[in-house]
């Protein structure tokens, strides 16, 4: 009883709706007789016409009809269906074009078969306002720079007026835009907010508006930096921000273009020069009065320097740990040539015996053999080795810095001017040769540098040349994990 008057209520509706859908009974009946209860009706306004967004087209479908797809805009979209048979399909602005848009409504049976179809005009009248560009706001961190040390953060701004704003859109390092409200989460009105997610790295935020006419501002953009390791209670976080996020040769060029242009001292000079630096920052803890030499880690007096007549078992030296003949040979004046990051005080027969051997593991200790054993002051280690004509090996409590010191030296010195070689780090040690700006080798000392993690008088070493004579760093003392950031093949 409850099913035919369902039937009955049905057919009275269709037929109070005729004039929108039926055309004749065969809406109702086929030929073969059968009631078929497929009547799909679309109830659309008076007028024809939608000034207002979003655009709503509803009706009644026949009971035989499982579902409703409607084609029109840019996408088919499927009808939401109530139990009592009246369906409804919601369309924004930005899915349709302004003027006539044709709309193809389909009843499908339960099979997807196609019972019932009707064909909707409607013009689309939308507002013309909501041209004015967007105004982007990112919350600054506790550090300039805007660098983020957590991967959430909020990005907001305005975007003209609302009531005739279609949207706001953002993308992330590309040219795709996603609706703030869309794929990046958020909330739209004459304001916007979306909330990012990120990992590690460097970005730029691209924002613009479209109103309802689908008239686009200009592209409003903002770049941010989301680094979770380096936290603020790094002290040279602002130093090194342009270096952040980034590896491999983006990093390298990064932290040239910060430790550059260093100041430069003179080699030998009644002013200061690198004879009194190294007196400084290489001065024995535990006497003020010497220093201490690299290799055979002697405590000498700081008034035994060299004058180029004494025995030189006796004296210390300055010397270049990337050897001057690979790349800047004698050219006293140029910066490679002084750069203390480079530069060590050593007794000068140890300095004569390196000569310009490049780094790497292998040969004879050197602890117990000629002069050596003539050096009592301080330990030599058994690890200083001597592989004659090939390589040199330096102690093992002295690798790390030494290597730091020459990944310094390939990062600042790129070539871009007429006194700077561009130096360079190689694993082949055949490629190295007079006036040649390679040195090696490098698998070795990414290995010591792993090995001989930075303490704390090399960190004070750095502190003193950044702070009192070149006024820059040295960035694998501050973070060695760029080492194998840049240098990753190995």
């Amino acid at each position: 009883m409850k099913k035919t008057f369902y039937k009955i209520a049905l057919f009275a509706l269709a037929v109070f709706f005729g004039l929108l859908s039926c055309t004749n009974l065969s809406d109702l009946y086929d030929t073969g007789g059968g009631p078929k209860y497929t009547n799909l009706i679309v109830l659309t306004p008076a007028n024809g016409a939608y000034v207002v967004r979003p655009v709503v087209i509803e009706g009644i479908k026949g009971s035989d009809i499982s579902s409703i797809v409607v084609i029109g805009g840019y996408n088919p979209k499927y009808a939401d269906v109530l139990p009592d048979g009246s369906w409804s399909i919601m369309f924004e602005v930005y899915e349709v074009d302004s003027g006539i848009n044709v709309f193809r409504i389909i009843g499908k049976g339960a099979n997807g078969v196609t019972l019932n179809e009707k064909n909707l005009l409607l013009n689309i009248e939308v507002g013309t306002s909501g041209t004015n560009l967007p105004s982007v706001t990112i919350d600054e961190p506790a550090v300039s720079g805007k660098i983020y040390t957590n991967t959430q953060i909020a990005v907001s701004g305005t975007a003209g007026d609302a009531n005739g704003l279609e949207g706001v859109y953002v993308s992330l390092n590309g040219v795709t835009f996603q609706k703030a409200y869309g794929v990046l989460s958020g909330s739209l009105a004459s304001g916007w907010q979306t909330n990012l997610s990120l990992s590690n790295g460097s970005y730029t935020l691209y924002v613009k508006a479209k109103n309802l006419l689908g008239v686009e501002s200009a592209v409003t953009q903002v770049s941010f930096i989301i680094n979770t390791f380096y936290v603020s209670s790094d002290p040279w976080f602002n130093y090194y921000s342009s270096a952040y996020g980034k590896t491999g040769a983006q990093l390298k060029a990064a932290l040239h273009s910060i430790i550059d242009g260093h100041t430069v001292l003179p080699y030998t000079s009644s002013s200061l020069d690198v004879w009194d630096a190294l007196r400084a920052i290489d001065q024995d803890p535990l006497n003020a009065n010497n220093v201490l030499t690299i290799y055979a880690n002697q405590s000498i007096a700081k008034n035994k320097q060299s004058t180029g007549t004494e025995d030189r078992w006796t004296i210390w030296e300055r010397e270049h740990l990337w050897p001057n003949s690979y790349g800047f040979n004698d050219e006293t004046d140029w910066p490679p040539y002084t750069d203390i990051f480079a530069l060590r005080p050593a007794i000068g027969g140890v300095n004569q015996d390196r000569l310009n051997y490049p780094f790497d593991i292998g040969g004879t200790p050197l602890w117990n053999t000629g002069n050596y054993l003539l050096l009592t002051n301080g330990v030599i280690s058994p690890s200083l080795k001597k592989n004659a004509s090939i390589s040199w090996e330096p102690p093992d409590n002295m690798k790390g810095d030494i290597a730091r010191a020459m990944f310094y030296m390939a990062v600042r010195y790129e070539g871009n001017f007429t006194y700077e070689p561009n130096l360079e780090l190689v694993d082949n040690l055949a490629l190295l040769g007079s006036d040649i700006p390679y040195m090696g080798k490098l698998s070795t000392l990414i290995q010591w540098h792993l090995a001989d993690p930075t303490n704390a008088a090399e960190m004070l070493r750095n502190n003193l040349i950044y702070s009192n004579y070149q006024f820059n760093r040295n960035p694998f003392i501050d973070h060695p994990e760029w080492v194998t950031n840049i240098w990753t093949n190995w």
